[in-house]
Parts: structure tokens; sequence; C-alpha cells
């Protein structure tokens, strides 16, 4: 019979996991950046989509068709998809991704309504399924749970 021991140094162990853990972090951080531009290119891609011409509107002018209720919203006149970016954050050891109509600090007032729907727009959804399927992709990744929070 043959016994094999092993001892380690659990300080020294523990010392160099500290030294390790920055490094893990900013790895997360980087893939989560990166992450987050695809996500903010593919709803880009999603509110490309032109609504086409319809009949004339009551006075004459041309009118766009809306996209159906379920689908991305049609191009209307691009203020929305200009809006769209994220941001990426590092707060001690969470890292955050914000992903909508953010960027320009001018707030697009009717994203949310898209969104979610209201009581005149039903729902046009064009963050969530984009972000349930990179959530997806990164818990298959990093073999965590991650979570949405949709604001109300």
């Amino acid at each position: 019979m043959i016994n094999i021991s092993v001892k380690t140094n659990t300080a020294k162990a523990r010392a160099a996991l500290k030294n390790l853990e920055p490094a893990i972090l900013d790895k997360v951080f980087i893939a989560l950046k990166k992450d987050a531009a695809q996500m903010e290119r593919e709803i880009k891609k999603e509110l490309s989509i032109d609504g086409k011409l319809a009949a004339r509107g009551p006075r004459g002018e041309k009118r766009r068709k809306h996209s159906s209720p379920g689908e991305p919203p049609f191009l209307q006149t691009g203020n929305l998809r200009a809006a769209i970016g994220y941001e990426v954050t590092m707060r001690g050891k969470n890292t955050e991704v914000e992903i909508g109509a953010i960027r320009g600090g001018k707030e697009i007032n009717y994203a949310r309504d898209l969104e979610l729907g209201s009581s005149t727009i039903a729902k046009r959804p064009f963050l969530m399924p984009v972000i349930t399927k990179h959530l997806a992709k990164l818990k298959e990744l990093f073999k965590i749970e991650f979570k949405a929070i949709i604001p109300k």
C-alpha cells in the first residue's frame, strides 16, 4: 500500500487566491462589457426595420405603418435607436450592466411604454428578448445565475 499525503500552507494558498481575485473580476468585467456592446448592436439592428409607407393620412401626409404588438417597434424617427446604449460599472465585487434608452442624457419617454406596454400602447418588446438570450449565454459561460431587473 502506498500512502500519499499532500500538505499545503493554507495562508499562502489564501494569499495566492486574493492576488488572483482582482484578475478574475477584471476578466468578468471585460467579458460583460463586450457582451453589453453586442447586446446594443443587436437591439439597434432590431430597431432598424423601417415602417413601410402606409396609406396617406387624413390631411394627405405620408404615414408609416407601425409594428404589430409583440414585435419590436419599427423605425420612425431614429430617436429611440440613437438613444440605445449601455453602461458597465463595478461596485465592490459586483458588476452591473445597464442597457436601454440611456445615451445622450435625453430621456426617450416612450421607450418604457413600448417595452412594457401601457394603457395606450401594446407591448413591443425590443430590450428583453435580446437581454434574455444573452443572460442564458452568460449563465452557461460563467455557471452562475444572472438576473435582469426591469424598472416598473
